[in-house]
């Protein structure tokens, strides 16, 4: 908690103040009424009419810079998280399933940000308002003032309580929601497999799942709901008590008369502010949940792939290479040296693991037997300190395609500049996305208005324009005709000549495109 408030400093000097002045609007009133016996009401009236009109038009200001403060707050953490998340090994990032994560990381965001925003100003305005009604009761009578002091350490006790047990059932309530989540997500992103299903077929594959989230979250309220139920009760009691005492000590002539009305605008602040504890402790305990998930979850070494310096690839030795997998390895009896400007057809039947192999190659899987720019040895495990992200591209089966205009998802979001289109247009890769669409043409999400072929053609002229020094293509062509392969592997002859190429395909043909194969 200390940590996020050291972290935020200027929103939380912000926050501060605006809680100062949400404290001053709140006391306003039953600060001018204890002094009606020595300035004119009307004097009063309009000194509350401007002390109330200035302090609200501080705090709208103030909500103003907090809120824009909170949006990059709330950008820079999630952007945080989703490094992080990306910074997982291949393996450990596939087994933990990217969608629940990411479910994961929204909840973490939005507890992060009810907790700064919500939470924190709530606690320090809780704190205020409830130390001046106290003090404000101690000033009319002290045995006012007294039970409201025992009230504080019962409800904090009292919520400290429930909370160590609302912890869990909160943890266990958000892992519900979020795989939930991630089954309808995947449906969803497969729309003809959904529309082809029966409302029966989807009932029964998802009402039990949505079920068991909706159970665990009112099993959860619940819990709380019923626990903090007791400590209400004892709070309305002392609430009486203390207006009976009032009544008794004004019909004894012991207490004011005003004192009805002062207790009457105090008791209310006071035991909204304590009740506010609630919401606040709830709030807190959802951040440490959340907050542990991101310690257990996410906090993983920095990757390998993290670049150190730019460094040329001219030269990939694979050694009998040994690749570790869901704690099996998997040995392949390949020994060879690959230069710079070779392209190699990597061929083998099905399950031979190709992919596994072109996947290790790009640092997805940890493997020994595999080097860049040097031997490799068969104990020594892949080294890329020295490489960027950009260096090795992966071109999978199914590429990944954004609703966003062809331009971006080719570029992943900036401008072709005028060099890359003319290659582009050279290589004649995506004439046929252009017969009815141009570069501005916004595709449909995951390439729905594509045919498969398209959404290659895609990939590859990534391929084309990108840094990367060697390209691994996994079946990367399996959509296109022969005549539209044999155009795409003369333009990567052509404008990825002095770059190494692993490719395979199901076409045992297209290994005449390659300066060699190597078997599996």
């Amino acid at each position: 908690m200390f940590a996020i408030i050291r972290k935020n400093k200027v929103f939380i000097s912000l926050s501060m103040l605006l809680v100062m002045l949400t404290a001053l609007s709140t006391f306003i009133f039953p600060l001018l009424l204890q002094e009606t016996s020595k300035y004119p009401f009307a004097q009063l009236v309009v000194l509350l009419i401007v002390t109330l009109a200035a302090t609200y038009s501080a705090q709208f200001f103030l909500i103003v810079l907090k809120e824009r403060y909170a949006a990059k707050l709330n950008n820079d953490h999630l952007f945080e998280l989703l490094i992080q998340m990306k910074q997982m090994s291949y393996p450990e990032l596939s087994q933990k399933q990217p969608t629940y994560l990411l479910n994961r990381i929204f909840g973490v965001v939005d507890a992060y940000y009810l907790f700064i925003c919500g939470s924190f100003s709530d606690s320090l305005r809780c704190f205020i308002l409830i130390t001046v009604s106290i003090l404000m009761c101690l000033n009319i009578h002290w045995l006012l003032g007294l039970p409201l002091l025992f009230l504080i350490p019962i409800n904090l006790m009292g919520y400290y309580a429930i909370n160590k047990k609302l912890a869990k059932k909160m943890a266990n309530m958000q892992e519900t929601a979020a795989d939930t989540n991630k089954e309808l997500l995947t449906t969803i992103n497969h729309v003809e497999t959904m529309k082809q299903w029966s409302n029966q077929t989807y009932k029964q594959l998802f009402e039990h799942q949505l079920y068991a989230m909706y159970q665990t979250l009112a099993n959860t309220n619940i819990f709380a709901q019923a626990a903090s139920l007791v400590i209400t009760m004892l709070n309305q009691v002392a609430q009486i008590g203390v207006y009976v005492f009032v009544v008794q000590g004004i019909l004894q002539e012991s207490i004011p008369a005003t004192a009805i009305i002062l207790v009457g605008v105090l008791l209310p602040i006071y035991f909204s502010a304590l009740s506010g504890m609630t919401k606040i402790n709830l709030d807190t305990t959802t951040l440490k949940t959340n907050q542990q998930f991101v310690k257990e979850e996410l906090a993983v070494p920095i990757s390998q792939m993290i670049p150190h310096q730019n460094q040329v690839i001219f030269q990939l030795t694979l050694n009998h290479p040994e690749i570790m997998l869901n704690n099996q390895i998997f040995h392949f009896t390949i020994d060879t040296t690959i230069k710079k400007g070779e392209h190699i057809y990597l061929s083998g039947a099905s399950g031979t693991g190709k992919s596994t192999l072109l996947k290790a190659i790009s640092g997805f899987y940890p493997a020994k037997g595999i080097a860049l720019n040097g031997v490799a040895d068969k104990e020594q495990t892949i080294q890329y300190n020295n490489l960027t992200n950009e260096q090795l591209l992966y071109i999978p089966q199914e590429p990944t395609i954004l609703s966003r205009s062809i331009e971006e998802n080719i570029t992943w979001g900036r401008k072709l500049t005028t060099e890359e289109k003319n290659c582009l247009a050279q290589s004649h890769i995506l004439d046929p996305l252009f017969i009815h669409r141009s570069w501005t043409s916004r595709l449909k999400e995951n390439g729905a208005d594509l045919s498969g072929g398209e959404k290659q053609r895609i990939a590859i002229a990534r391929a084309l324009i990108s840094p990367a020094d060697i390209l691994l293509l996994d079946e990367a062509t399996s959509s296109l005709d022969d005549a539209s392969v044999e155009l795409i592997m003369t333009a990567l002859k052509i404008h990825a000549k002095e770059r190494i190429i692993i490719y395979t395909s199901h076409r045992t043909d297209d290994a005449v495109f390659a300066h060699r194969t190597i078997s599996m």
